[in-house]
């Protein structure tokens, strides 16, 4: 099976940060953001995985290259101009003639336990355009479009205020079919509003939920937020097996600080270089070509030193 990771993206919203490093390259607690759907989709045994490329795409492929060595790489260039998710996977369809994975390249979550095979199986055996994975969330319908679904979880809408039905957020995770892909071409669309919506009226686009705690990373100010609760609550987070595997194997020199507030620090990293959050008042130690951040506060963010 194959997996698609979207990693085109400008970044936008993470500026100025985003125009050095590519958004799915900066890590949540030293973790290069796009490894966490990544590790997620490992649970399927995937053979191949395809990433797309556009800002800054010497960069992204190189991190990709540096930390996705355990399956077949093939990168899709967007040189021109970006394409949308899903004209990225119209680009590439090529190489998805089978059922896929899809994954946004910049999610961070934290799932319990959960069956992806199982969830391929049934998406297979009830011959689905696609499965979207969804969570609870507060903001669903209203700060977030909402996957809006009937008694049956078939998604009959997508969108904001459809007080009518329940809402699901979709955290960026699927599986899809190729027939989605069928007769189109390669243009600049959303793969949820312009390839799946014309198919709602089917019912055979699917929510699977997940028990997961989801993140908005996509701002500064939300990424910071984000890391001073999974700091809060490290040794619920740290102990789940997913992530407690992938600090094993990226980072294992990570440590947490939590008696003084926030604190992320880094004892016997000599090498790491990138982008890092601290807290004010925390110790450094090893750290080169790093961007630190030291928020006096979390409304106010100040980019104090580069070493």
């Amino acid at each position: 099976m194959k997996a698609f990771f979207l990693t085109a993206g400008l970044g936008t919203r993470f500026r100025p940060y985003s125009l050095k490093t590519p958004k799915p390259m900066l890590p949540f607690f030293g973790i290069p953001m796009f490894l966490f759907s990544y590790e997620f989709f490992k649970l399927a045994n995937f053979d191949t995985a395809l990433f797309n490329l556009h800002h800054l795409a010497e960069d992204m492929k190189k991190g990709v290259l540096t930390s996705a060595k355990d399956a077949n790489l093939i990168f899709s260039l967007e040189e021109n101009k970006i394409l949308g998710s899903g004209g990225a996977l119209l680009q590439a369809k090529e190489h998805l003639t089978d059922d896929f994975l899809l994954a946004n390249g910049d999610e961070v979550f934290f799932a319990k336990e959960f069956d992806l095979n199982a969830a391929i199986k049934e998406h297979k055996q009830s011959n689905r355009l696609a499965t979207l994975f969804c969570t609870e969330h507060l903001g669903a319908g209203t700060k977030f479009g909402a996957l809006w679904l009937d008694s049956e979880n078939n998604v009959l809408d997508i969108g904001k205020d459809k007080s009518s039905l329940k809402p699901k957020h979709y955290v960026g995770l699927a599986i899809l079919s190729p027939e989605v892909l069928k007769d189109q071409e390669v243009r600049d669309c959303n793969v949820l509003y312009d390839l799946l919506y014309p198919h709602l009226h089917t019912k055979r686009i699917t929510a699977k939920h997940i028990d997961m705690q989801w993140f908005e990373t996509g701002n500064v100010d939300d990424y910071l937020l984000a890391h001073k609760y999974v700091a809060k609550h490290w040794q619920e987070f740290s102990n789940l097996p997913m992530f407690k595997q992938m600090l094993d194997t990226y980072l294992p020199a990570i440590k947490v600080d939590t008696k003084n507030g926030l604190c992320l620090y880094y004892d016997t990293c000599p090498d790491y270089s990138g982008f890092a959050f601290i807290d004010k008042d925390v110790r450094v130690k090893h750290i080169k070509d790093a961007i630190i951040i030291k928020p006096g506060s979390y409304k106010e963010i100040e980019n104090t030193l580069i070493l």
